[in-house]
């Protein structure tokens, strides 16, 4: 294959990678005495709205990060410190939203692990 672009791949399996990390987030706090129906009722809300929001955010803040960068082109050309900028931006963004959808944010047992 002559016309692989590592660029636009890198780009595509961060944010793949990231949108998995993030709707994993809505679960977390695993009750096992939800109804199954329930259960995948909250997981397709979560994941819808943390899809959107990675969507929203990863969007901003490649605005605000590579504002002189014309990503999409630079993305075709094959420009690989452009993916791993954007790389990084959906990453910190699915580590933002996957603790923001889980529903204990502060736990008493986070509060011990951190300090």
């Amino acid at each position: 294959v002559d016309s692989d672009n590592k660029a636009m791949s890198v780009s595509f399996g961060s944010f793949v990678l990231s949108l998995t990390f993030a709707a994993s987030g809505s679960r977390i706090p695993l009750d096992y005495a939800d109804e199954a129906l329930t259960s995948l009722r909250d997981f397709l809300l979560y994941s819808m709205l943390g899809y959107f929001l990675l969507c929203i955010v990863v969007v901003v803040t490649t605005k605000i990060l590579l504002y002189k960068v014309d990503v999409r082109k630079e993305l075709l050309v094959g420009n690989l410190s452009v993916a791993i900028t954007i790389t990084g931006i959906c990453v910190a963004t699915a580590v933002n939203l996957r603790v923001s959808l889980t529903k204990k944010i502060f736990s008493f047992d986070i509060y011990i692990y951190f300090f």
